[in-house]
């Protein structure tokens, strides 16, 4: 039997998406949830998206052909929208917005221990670059990112009661929490005796 050959566009249409691709439209999608849904869940709300829209799963599930009409999407959800929303759309695939994008989502994420973490992020810049957050640079960004993620995970450990996973971990091997030597040691039992033989 023979198969008709594809054309080369045809094989570039049904190529996976790139990294770089899937960056972008998590981008776009963010910016537009933002804008017409920041009360429900981002995930949830982005794969419902994917769905509706070019019926896949997820990104990853996504094609080159499926990316336009992603983003042709999202763009319409903030056709309206003005100031930062558009400036970080027009500048969506430099690195600055990545980082940007990124520490919004971080804030986002922290919420639950930091309800004002993007003013964590702010204060922080301040401090150490003496400059605002719309004038640092990506670089100066992505320290805010981490920085606020380390934040985080240091109060959530604070409001378990200070156990991190490697005391939740000592406990299941038998060592004391915070303490590098293993449990005591059972007793030894004693050595058998010795039959020693009689004359007879």
């Amino acid at each position: 039997m023979i198969y008709p050959l594809r054309s080369r566009a045809e094989g570039a249409a049904m190529a996976p998406l790139s990294n770089a691709q899937k960056q972008k439209l998590a981008a776009m999608a963010h910016y537009a949830w933002m804008e017409v849904a920041p009360d429900q869940d981002f995930d949830d709300w982005r794969h419902d998206e994917v769905k509706a829209i070019v019926g896949k799963g997820g990104f990853r599930e996504c094609v080159n052909a499926d990316y336009n009409p992603l983003k042709a999407r999202w763009l319409d959800l903030v056709g309206n929208a003005t100031g930062e929303f558009k400036a970080s759309f027009k500048s969506i695939s430099e690195p600055r917005s990545w980082a940007l994008f990124s520490l919004h989502k971080e804030t986002k994420l922290a919420e639950d221990v930091m309800p004002r973490a993007m003013d964590y992020a702010r204060g922080m810049i301040r401090n150490i670059a003496g400059i605002n957050l719309d004038d640092a640079t990506d670089k100066q960004i992505w320290r805010a990112v981490y920085a606020v993620r380390r934040k985080a995970q240091k109060l959530r450990r604070e409001k378990r009661g200070g156990e991190t996973a490697a005391d939740g971990l000592g406990k299941l091997l038998g060592t004391a929490a915070g303490s590098k030597q293993p449990a005591a040691a059972k007793p030894k039992r004693a050595p058998a005796r010795k039959c020693v033989e009689g004359p007879f």
